[in-house]
């Protein structure tokens, strides 16, 4: 099957290629030109003998004028003043002057509307390009903010690491003061030792009383007026564990 397609191509361009020899041949012949001048095949026919020529008397020699003259041609002129006899066609036009003008102004206004487009987005990328840069710069500032943030923040807890060490030794200082007070009230008359609690605010009594042993945080407070008792009681107990 495959030589069949071979052998077919084969007589597909043998027949192609001695059809244009033959129009090559018939194009010249008609032009004139002697067949075994012409290229490719002119080797195939021989060249003719000069006929014997009689001499010819200075009388007779003469050429006839009315008698065309040949001239050779080359086989470059063979085939353009054969192409130049071919037939031409033309076709018409499918579209109308009208439509013409009109497909014309279409083409200007779409170049037109592409330039501005072109331009539109030109000026968009610059904005989008600007917006860019702001956002930047915004970001630097908002990074510069934090930073200066944090940098607070850390002092402030220092600050307020201070601060309760500050309060811690004061709350210490001051629970010292009023264990070293509530010393003197640890033994001693009651009624004595309850004048000297009620020289002080209940608050601050309260504040004795809670250094105090139970019993003789008892005595104390049961030897009170009642008028007295109250307050120093309710003081005691808003400030008792």
């Amino acid at each position: 099957m495959q030589l069949n397609k071979i052998l077919e191509y084969v007589a597909y361009a043998v027949g192609g290629v001695a059809l244009f020899l033959a129009s090559l041949l018939v194009f010249a012949l008609t032009a004139g030109v002697p067949a075994h001048e012409v290229a490719v095949v002119g080797g195939l026919f021989p060249e003719p003998e000069a006929p014997e020529v009689a001499p010819v008397t200075s009388d007779a020699g003469s050429e006839d004028p009315t008698r065309p003259k040949l001239t050779p041609k080359t086989m470059e002129e063979v085939v353009a003043s054969t192409l130049s006899r071919l037939p031409t066609q033309s076709h018409a036009s499918p579209f109308e002057q009208s439509e013409l003008q009109d497909l014309v102004t279409d083409v200007k206004r779409l170049k037109l509307q592409y330039e501005r487009d072109l331009e539109s987005i030109a000026m968009r990328e610059d904005e989008v390009a600007e917006r860019a840069l702001a956002n930047e710069e915004r970001a630097k500032l908002l990074d510069d903010f934090m930073r200066q943030l944090d940098i607070r923040e850390s002092e402030i807890s220092l600050r307020m690491a201070e601060l309760a060490r500050d309060e811690e030794a004061i709350s210490e200082a001051e629970a010292k003061k009023w264990q070293t007070v509530a010393s003197a009230f640890a033994d001693g008359e009651v009624d004595v030792q309850k004048q000297k609690l009620l020289a002080y605010e209940p608050e601050d009594a309260a504040r004795i009383l809670v250094n105090l042993e139970d019993d003789r945080r008892n005595e104390l407070l049961n030897a009170l007026e009642p008028t007295d008792f109250k307050s120093y009681n309710d003081a005691y107990s808003a400030l008792a564990p």
